[in-house]
């Protein structure tokens, strides 16, 4: 459970235009210490699987949560299966905009 505070924060990491990717996760993890990064991302997941996040702060939120653990191998990264099963989720017609499939296709190629 996040805080109102982490809630904000988080909000406005993703809701942040102008930001690149990498500016998102960069500003991501200057805003919540390594101990939370796992329970951060879990939320975001739960915000993902929900579908309470427009296209692009998805996309943004997909990308952060695969770089905080992307020096790990792919068998130790906590959210591998979660990102795998977004993307075979994805497969299906009309379930996630292009943008977000080519992204997730590349991140774990």
């Amino acid at each position: 459970m996040l805080h109102p505070k982490e809630v904000g924060a988080l909000l406005e990491i993703l809701q942040n235009e102008g930001a690149s990717l990498e500016g998102a996760a960069l500003a991501f993890q200057r805003a919540f210490v390594r101990a939370d990064h796992f329970r951060v991302a879990a939320a975001v997941c739960i915000m993902l699987e929900d579908q309470l996040l427009p296209a692009k702060q998805r996309a943004v939120a997909l990308f952060i949560i695969h770089d905080l653990y992307k020096s790990d191998g792919p068998g130790v990264h906590p959210f591998m299966p979660f990102l795998c099963g977004q993307l075979q989720a994805g497969l299906k017609p009309g379930a996630m905009a292009l943008h977000e499939r080519n992204l997730l296709c590349q991140l774990l190629s």
